[in-house]
């Protein structure tokens, strides 16, 4: 059974979104499945029992109204009541259930997202601005999982009811039936080529809104900046643009559904007025009763009602197909279930030696390698200090380290903990680096702390913010742990700022630990202080502290890394400045 259910969730899954995203899908939908067909069978006996009152409101009237029998009309009146109060319970039962189970499955959709997102290579964050990604997050997060619950439910209801109308049709009268059914095949016609156009206008609308939603939000993260420099009605005037041209596409993909919806709705008029004027006809003439009249046009709309129902799911597949290669684009292939959002997470570090052999790196926009042949050897528990003008492969160097790039030629191996054997979660923990500015989220500071260590205990706590030497003021000047920091920690100074972030790392599982320009912010005294405090409760890590001023407060090292000087670029000049005259090329040479 558990065979068929993954066959059948594999298929379905694939059908409506293509292999690749069906297959990233796959594991949210099968642990839905269950719910979803229990949601199904409640729709399909409410949409059995919708099919009962038009033919008994047909019997109320042929065998009651125009009959004149009381005691008739009385038996069938009570008989509508109770199948439509039924039916109002079994619907408000089916909404809660379908409103519990969309709502969790959505959760589990945008945090598979959101997870993808967290796991992009630092080196490719510049290809999706914040707000492009959070439009993806929700709004197309939002409509994949509404179309991937509903699909199956509104598809197989649709054509149960379909297929129900069209009996209780033929079941009154088999003509009429004929031509309402031939009705059908124009719409399928028209939807079918008016798809593409319905694609091409969604996919114009995500991405204007996507374009807005980045402008909104990097406007709201440098507000600062815009304040100082007064510059606020300058950025209103710049959104502007950006309004207007999600404007305009918004209207003209509303324009196209009028239109597309127009054309059905017309369609359907039409042949109820033939319904009306040819039942109507022989009403008059005796040949058929008003309440047969009366259920067949109530049956129509069980026949036109599910089509369209079907047309639209169509409609909604062209749409949700540019949503889901909106999020493929950045989707992860790793399942979320599959990984323990504790792993690694313990208090103790490790001893391990590094080994840079011939390592060389160039970035494609670059017409210079850096980093050519650069060899290293670091035992457990060194410390090095990295030196190197600006330009010469720093940042590089230490991403390389942590699996933020790939290697273009060489060999990093550390023993005996391989990073090369680690997932690229957990080399980055292995290779911690604490950078010159880190980001902190609203809440405590132990809630900022264990970030990266969630099984880290209070003393855990209370001795990385001793080592850092920030624990004494939190105690006296706040409250402790429980102490509350706002986003980016705009509340601390830049030294508090560099310290909790120190803290926050050194609670890591780790064997090496980069400290990148981390104590630009921090006096000279109080850096001495915290760097003898990491020297000797974290003797047994590799340390590489990469410090442009006052490096020998932080010392004394094991070894020292020089990177040689960034060669001459005079490629990248050019590209800097344009095509210039041969005289400025001789003066750049000269200058180099």
């Amino acid at each position: 059974m558990k065979k068929i259910t993954h066959f059948t969730v594999g298929v379905f899954s694939d059908l409506l979104f293509g292999s690749a995203a069906g297959q990233w899908l796959r594991p949210i939908m099968h642990k839905y499945f269950f719910a979803i067909h229990v949601i199904l069978i409640l729709s399909l006996i409410a949409a059995a029992a919708g099919l009962i009152p038009p033919y008994l409101t047909k019997l109320l009237i042929d065998e009651g109204i125009m009959a004149k029998n009381y005691d008739a009309l009385l038996h069938w009146a009570l008989v509508l009541f109770a199948i439509g109060f039924g039916s109002v319970l079994l619907g408000a039962v089916n909404s809660l259930v379908h409103l519990k189970f969309s709502a969790h499955m959505l959760g589990d959709v945008r945090r598979k997202m959101l997870f993808s997102i967290l796991r992009v290579p630092p080196s490719q964050h510049h290809r999706h601005r914040m707000g492009e990604l959070m439009t993806r997050l929700d709004s197309d997060c939002g409509e994949v999982q509404q179309f991937a619950f509903n699909a199956l439910l509104s598809g197989v209801g649709s054509v149960f009811r379909l297929l129900g109308g069209a009996f209780m049709l033929f079941l009154l009268d088999w003509r009429l039936a004929l031509i309402v059914i031939l009705f059908t095949p124009l719409e399928l016609i028209f939807v079918q080529w008016a798809r593409p156009y319905t694609e091409s206008y969604s996919e114009n609308v995500r991405e204007k809104r996507g374009k807005l939603s980045s402008f909104l939000a990097e406007s709201l993260s440098g507000r600062s900046t815009l304040k100082a420099l007064g510059a606020e009605a300058m950025r209103i005037k710049q959104l502007i643009p950006f309004q207007e041209d999600h404007i305009s596409a918004s209207l003209k993909q509303r324009q196209w559904q009028e239109f597309s919806n127009a054309v059905p709705t017309i369609l359907n008029a039409l042949n109820r007025s033939i319904i009306l004027l040819i039942g109507g006809y022989w009403i008059l003439s005796g040949r058929w009763e008003i309440g047969s009249l009366i259920a067949f046009l109530a049956y129509m709309g069980f026949l036109i009602g599910p089509i369209r129902t079907l047309i639209g799911l169509y409609h909604s597949q062209a749409k949700v197909k540019v949503a889901m290669k909106r999020i493929m684009e950045i989707a992860d292939s790793e399942d979320l279930e599959d990984l323990s959002f504790s792993e690694g997470s313990q208090k103790n570090t490790a001893s391990v030696s590094l080994s840079v052999k011939a390592l060389t790196f160039s970035y494609e926009s670059e017409a210079r390698q850096i980093l050519a042949d650069f060899t290293l050897d670091l035992k457990g528990g060194e410390k090095a200090l990295l030196k190197a003008p600006s330009g010469a492969g720093k940042t590089t160097f230490i991403n390389l380290l942590a699996g933020n790039l790939a290697l273009q030629s060489g060999k990093i191996e550390t023993k005996p903990l391989d990073v090369n054997s680690m997932a690229a979660n957990l080399r980055r923990r292995f290779v911690s680096i604490v950078p010159q500015v880190s980001y902190f989220f609203n809440g405590s500071i132990a809630e900022n702390l264990r970030i990266g260590n969630e099984l880290a205990s209070e003393d855990d706590l209370i001795r990385v913010l001793e080592t850092v030497c920030l624990y004494d003021w939190l105690v006296q000047d706040k409250q402790g742990l429980k102490t509350e920091i706002s986003e980016h920690g705009v509340c601390l100074s830049g030294g508090q700022r560099q310290r909790l972030a120190l803290a926050r790392t050194l609670l890591c599982p780790m064997g090496i630990l980069i400290m990148d320009e981390s104590f630009s912010e921090i006096d000279n005294e109080t850096s001495s202080r915290i760097m003898k405090n990491i020297d000797q409760d974290y003797s047994e890590l590799s340390r590489i502290i990469i410090a442009h001023a006052n490096s020998d407060i932080l010392g004394p090292y094991d070894k020292i890394i020089e990177l040689p000087p960034p060669s001459p670029d005079l490629e990248r000049s050019r590209t800097c400045l344009g095509e210039q005259p041969n005289h400025l090329e001789k003066a750049l040479v000269n200058a180099v």
